[in-house]
């Protein structure tokens, strides 16, 4: 069990290195959320904060809601709206995958393991632990497809046609007859969450501006601008 823990931690540390490096050289992008802004130079530095907040606040939500900010200092306002979630990093190149909002993307995850069918009923969750939010329940014999293995609790992250569902508690899967070869023991990488928004501002002498972009979340949860296609 020590064994194993230290080979957690040690993976860990390499991938948040990794990472740190990646931000660093500019794969996540430029560093501040309104960087895209030609409006944010005009906002007092209050109703920066709060549109930041904001935005911070819709990237790392579960849900769809979205968020009105408000100057405290002036008649400045705006609101953020969220898009798609997804992740990157467990597929070759920068391609990222459709994600539930609000998975769980800040332990490695060892890839590359191929295809799997249930065992027995199974719950598909947010999160690698029972105390996540449940996301639906899959039949016995139901079809998916690993892309990563959460190794000290042993959870499956469990695509299926193409559609990342959550993750599945491994002792529940059975190796796909007739399927992929199951590839065990693939590198282990920590996949990068990222989400869509959209940003309107609205400034008190009426001008206004809309943003659509993607933040990605680093290796110290810091949100910070996808570079554009």
């Amino acid at each position: 069990m020590i064994i194993k823990e230290k080979k957690f931690l040690s993976l860990v540390l390499l991938s948040l290195i990794f990472i740190q490096g990646c931000a660093s050289t500019g794969m996540f992008g430029r560093r501040s959320l309104l960087a895209d802004s030609a409006l944010a130079g005009d906002l007092p530095s209050s109703a920066r904060t709060s549109a930041i907040q904001a935005m911070e606040t819709v990237l790392g939500s579960e849900g769809n809601a979205a968020v009105t900010w408000r100057s405290e200092t002036s008649a400045d306002w705006g609101i953020v709206r969220p898009g798609m979630a997804s992740i990157m990093g467990l597929t070759e190149g920068r391609t990222r995958l459709g994600v539930p909002a609000g998975l769980y993307a800040d332990a490695p995850l060892e890839t590359a393991l191929g295809e799997y069918d249930l065992a027995r009923n199974a719950n598909v969750r947010l999160g690698p632990f029972t105390t996540t939010k449940k996301l639906t329940t899959l039949a016995s014999g139901t079809h998916i497809r690993a892309l990563g293995r959460e190794n000290v609790g042993d959870w499956i992250l469990a695509a299926r046609d193409d559609v990342v569902l959550g993750y599945i508690y491994g002792p529940l899967l059975k190796k796909s007859s007739g399927g992929d070869l199951v590839l065990a023991g693939g590198p282990s990488v920590v996949p990068t969450y990222c989400r869509a928004f959209s940003h309107e501002i609205h400034l008190a002498d009426g001008r206004q501006e809309n943003l659509e972009g993607v933040a990605c979340r680093d290796a110290v949860g810091q949100w910070r601008l996808a570079p554009k296609a």
